[in-house]
């Protein structure tokens, strides 16, 4: 039995045991995500292995934000089953605020592209006995017309964005029994304004 099938049995047989108003388990603590930097990449700048869209399906530039931890999402992703997002908003008093959400891409990614619980052949995002490691993001400068997003645009009114990491494990797609939330961050406005202003393209 793979280590995937043990913990599938472990969660089964918790779920079964666990007396009603049972919590999820909550692993890691995921509390020193920092910003490193964030940049506003036109498409050609993307990595292709960070695309999950063909040719000419996004043409816009999009923010990347880059962030480090010591956490290794990736082995954790592959060893817990975990579906690691990003969540990004516009801030409300320094939080994320799930009324302002930021259209665009809710996936975390290291050097070697998504990070995917079922890559089961891909390395760990650590280098060796490198400490902190480093993700990056993505999200639209601007979404003023999908109805299920907030509208805004960075370009014209930069705002603080707030980011946080977040991790699920999910059984058979029925119920979660673990997760995880990193500390959140402060994107400044001032680091947007910045960002678009180095870009030097039209936006």
């Amino acid at each position: 039995m793979g280590m995937k099938e043990k913990l599938r049995a472990v969660f089964a047989l918790s779920a079964i045991l666990c007396l009603p108003g049972c919590g999820k388990i909550h692993y890691p603590s995921v509390n020193d995500l920092t910003l490193v930097s964030v940049d506003v990449l036109q498409q050609s700048q993307i990595p292709g292995h960070d695309k999950f869209w063909g040719p000419g399906v996004i043409s816009d530039p999009l923010f990347r934000v880059k962030i480090s931890t010591q956490a290794d999402f990736q082995k954790l992703a592959r060893n817990w089953g975990y579906n690691v997002d990003n969540r990004a908003s516009i801030c409300t008093d320094n939080s994320i605020d799930d009324t302002k959400r930021l259209g665009g891409f809710p996936s975390v990614y290291d050097r070697y592209g998504m990070i995917y619980s079922f890559h089961s052949e891909h390395p760990d995002s650590r280098i060796g006995q490198q400490p902190r490691t480093v993700y990056w993001v993505y999200f639209d400068v601007r979404d003023m017309d999908n109805v299920n997003f907030y509208h805004y645009d960075l370009a014209k009114k930069p705002e603080d964005i707030c980011l946080q990491i977040a991790g699920l494990q999910e059984v058979e797609g029925d119920f979660a029994l673990a997760s995880f939330r990193s500390n959140t961050i402060v994107v400044s406005r001032a680091a947007i304004a910045a960002a678009i202003d180095r870009a030097k393209i039209k936006l």
